[in-house]
């Protein structure tokens, strides 16, 4: 979860100064919204929610909801003839961890 929180943060770092309200709006929702469709499904994943019906259809509808919102603001940006920089700061683990003042459990060998 820490990861994830940490890579919704470093996204929401988009926008120009002179940026459009609107369109930093958007480019800042959608990593938003990522995350916590991200948070939704590790946590199904991770805990057995059957004996807590609430939280488990929470869940699903974060993950319904929250996808159809992105879907609908990505296709919103390329209309107003904007772009969402892709995962540009968040491809090496070990930055990540580090910026959530953690380790990383595990090395990689290339």
């Amino acid at each position: 979860m820490a990861a994830l929180n940490c890579k919704m943060k470093t996204e929401m770092h988009v926008g120009a100064a002179n940026a459009a309200p609107l369109t930093t709006f958007l480019q800042q929702m959608i990593p938003h919204h990522a995350n916590a469709i991200n948070m939704a499904r590790v946590l199904l994943k991770a805990v057995d929610l059957h004996a807590d019906r609430f939280v488990e259809g929470l869940m699903y509808d974060i993950i319904n909801g929250q996808t159809a919102q992105v879907t609908g603001m990505r296709a919103r940006l390329g209309q107003l003839g904007q772009v969402l920089p892709e995962d540009v700061a968040c491809s090496n683990l070990t930055s990540i961890y580090a910026a959530a003042n953690m380790s990383v459990p595990y090395s990689i060998n290339r």
